[in-house]
């Protein structure tokens, strides 16, 4: 069933939806032990909310789409956004200081705008944005400070107005 939470602060725990939609709206997650927000085929919506100090991933859909809008990512152990086969589209978001990818797409469509994804990674690995082959589209957009490289992938790039700067490897 969809779950569907507004105005809602959590602390020391994430948000889990097995198989419906998970919808956030003006909700804090802080300090998750595992994954902030979570589905395995369903799509993940925030719209201003924040995830922070995830113990793994902040956001993670398996196969479902994941959408920010005015929304941030930020400190999470793992990835910031995980989206396994799935798309992900910000708007007006952030996604800041994971230990890993900042966004990781398995084959799902990538698209950001008016967005930042700044300080991903450790000295282990971990790029901006990891697309997997998939179709990045980014405008009016940031990529800097990240460990790896801006953007890593075989996909195509289609970039308006972007700021790709300070990366480590590129």
């Amino acid at each position: 069933a969809p779950i569907t939470l507004t105005d809602v602060s959590i602390t020391g725990g994430g948000v889990n939806s097995s198989s419906g939609a998970l919808t956030l709206t003006r909700v804090r997650i802080l300090n998750a032990p595992n994954t902030g927000a979570n589905t395995s085929s369903a799509p993940i919506t925030l719209v201003d909310s924040t995830v922070s100090g995830a113990g793994n991933n902040g956001v993670n859909a398996s196969t479902g789409t994941i959408t920010l809008t005015r929304s941030s990512i930020a400190g999470s152990f793992g990835f910031g956004v995980n989206a396994g086969a799935g798309a992900v589209t910000l708007v007006d978001s952030s996604v800041t200081g994971s230990g890993n990818d900042g966004i990781d797409s398995g084959g799902g469509a990538v698209s950001l705008t008016r967005s930042l994804v700044s300080g991903n990674g450790t000295d282990e690995g971990g790029s901006g944005i990891d697309a997997h082959g998939s179709a990045v589209t980014l405008v009016n957009s940031t990529l800097s400070g990240n460990f790896g490289r801006g953007i890593d992938g075989n996909g195509t790039a289609n970039l308006d107005a972007v700021t790709i700067t300070g990366n480590t490897n590129g």
